[in-house]
């Protein structure tokens, strides 16, 4: 079995000097087969980042996510472990609790990653995410461990020999690691093959090439991720290919980029040469060019022209905020015959928020547990569907107690009958302001609802629930458009 381990370096020694102090293995297993509550949080702030990213490339690749399988550590991890560096290997690990790796990875062996994972918007406005630099010196630290891991004889692990980073940090140190190669080949008293590779020039079985069978060798591999959206889709295509996923490749002869909202010059069709035209005819023969009745169609037809254009210019925006108990029927396990009215009835004056009544959540059971049958959320009316991009609640303390929303899943239900998909899970919850989160799946859905997490004493409370409706209403923009051309060829053939 192959797991992701996160190596880490602390300031240590005499000289407090930045040093390698372990990895955490982070094994992926059947949640049924471990006790409840011992599923592995990394203490990053990127949380929400990793979240989104494994919610979107899983969910856009209709890969399956019913595995059942959480991120577990092999063994229990001192205080130093910590930072942002973890979320490579997190982020890694969570998507193979989702997919299974490809075969040339297989092997009873560590796989290190190190690296922070960060969310930008592109041009289009989509989210996208990418492997950002890490400390050089704790790098360089961490890949003196890497060269000295041997494996363990006892569980039969193999060495590890693929070493996943941040290729900007790679390079920021690559002219003093020959000295660290020949350090720790005097210390093991072998010869040390590193090889270091990009997303561009690596070979299919890097993983698998252990420098053949001479003992008196220790073969690792450096595989450097540049921080472009690009490479972090191809690290998940190298080490998950039997699902493809869309990636942006660079022309190496142009530089031009290609891929989604994005067009070379050459997919642009060129403009027609326009016709020549014989004579002084410039399309108004017979009639003067300024008569009245010419002026008169022009001022229709540009009336026409500039009101077809303001009602699609208006239609093509998203409906927007609404409250869900306008669309469907409000839930929620609720706290001893509490009122749903607090999901629906805050409202927005002057950009200002004026919050109505309070809907008191269930609390029993719930202390410090994983999200499970504790929810609130709309189910839509009849068989109807929508398009639902974002959710946001407002969340709350009981009277003056210290409860509030802890962390929360987000599920949707994609018709009547239909299991409930998570697509969006571990995020965040914070009280006394907006929680807002992306839903990360792209057709129409019936209902959308919040698992959620509470901590310590008291009920946790929602004073407010939307969602956002991301559809043009195409029936109003057809019916305008058609009562302005009735009424334009209405009034020509008046003036005729």
């Amino acid at each position: 079995m192959v797991d992701f381990a996160f190596p880490n370096a602390d300031y240590t020694g005499p000289n407090n000097k930045l040093t390698f102090i372990g990895t955490c293995v982070l094994e992926t297993a059947a949640i049924v087969e471990k006790e409840p509550g011992t599923e592995f949080r990394p203490n990053t702030i990127n949380m929400q980042a990793i979240n989104n990213a494994v919610s979107s490339l899983i969910f856009n690749n209709q890969i399956d996510h019913h595995t059942g399988r959480g991120i577990y550590v092999r063994k229990k991890l001192p205080d130093a472990y910590r930072g942002e560096s973890m979320d490579l290997a997190y982020f890694l690990a969570k998507f193979m609790t989702k997919k299974n790796l490809g075969s040339h990875l297989s092997g009873h062996r560590d796989i290190w990653a190190t690296g922070e994972l960060k969310e930008i918007r592109d041009t289009t406005g989509q989210a996208v995410w990418y492997i950002s630099a890490v400390h050089a010196d704790g790098l360089k630290a961490k890949i003196k461990g890497f060269l000295q891991e041997m494996g363990d004889e006892k569980t039969g692990r193999k060495p590890a020999n693929l070493f996943i980073l941040p290729l900007e940090s790679y390079n920021a140190i690559n002219s003093s690691l020959e000295e660290v190669v020949d350090s720790i080949s005097e210390i093991t008293g072998k010869t040390i093959c590193m090889k270091a590779f990009t997303m561009d020039t690596c070979p299919p079985d890097l993983e698998t090439n252990d420098h053949g069978s001479d003992p008196e060798t220790i073969s690792k591999n450096i595989l450097a991720i540049n921080s472009r959206p690009q490479d972090l889709k191809a690290l998940i295509n190298y080490l998950f290919p039997a699902q493809a996923i869309e990636t942006i490749e660079t022309d190496p002869s142009t530089g031009d980029t290609e891929g989604p909202g994005i067009f070379k010059a050459a997919d642009i069709p060129e403009t027609p040469p326009l016709s020549e035209v014989d004579g002084d005819n410039t399309g108004f023969t017979g009639k003067s060019f300024f008569s009245i009745q010419r002026c008169f169609h022009m001022l229709v037809w540009a009336g026409l022209f500039f009101s077809s254009v303001f009602i699609l210019w208006q239609g093509i925006h998203p409906i927007g905020w609404v409250s869900p108990a306008s669309i469907g029927n409000l839930s929620a396990t609720l706290n001893h015959g509490a009122s749903l009215e607090g999901l629906a009835d805050g409202y927005w004056k002057k950009d200002v928020f004026f919050p109505g009544k309070s809907t008191v959540l269930e609390e029993d059971g719930m202390k410090e547990g994983r999200p499970g049958d504790f929810y609130f959320g709309v189910v839509l009316h009849g068989e109807n569907q929508r398009k639902i991009s974002r959710i946001r609640f407002l969340s709350d303390k009981q009277m003056d107690m210290v409860n509030h929303i802890k962390s929360f899943d987000i599920q949707i239900q994609q018709y009547p009958g239909s299991k409930w998909l998570i697509v969006g899970d571990s995020l965040k919850g914070y009280p006394e302001h907006w929680n807002e989160a992306e839903v990360f799946y792209q057709k129409a859905i019936h209902g959308i609802r919040i698992i959620y997490t509470k901590i310590s004493y008291g009920a946790p409370t929602v004073l407010d629930f939307q969602v956002f409706i991301d559809e043009t209403p195409a029936w109003p923009i057809l019916l305008k458009l058609a009562a302005i051309v009735m009424i334009a060829v209405a009034l020509l053939k008046i003036k005729k």
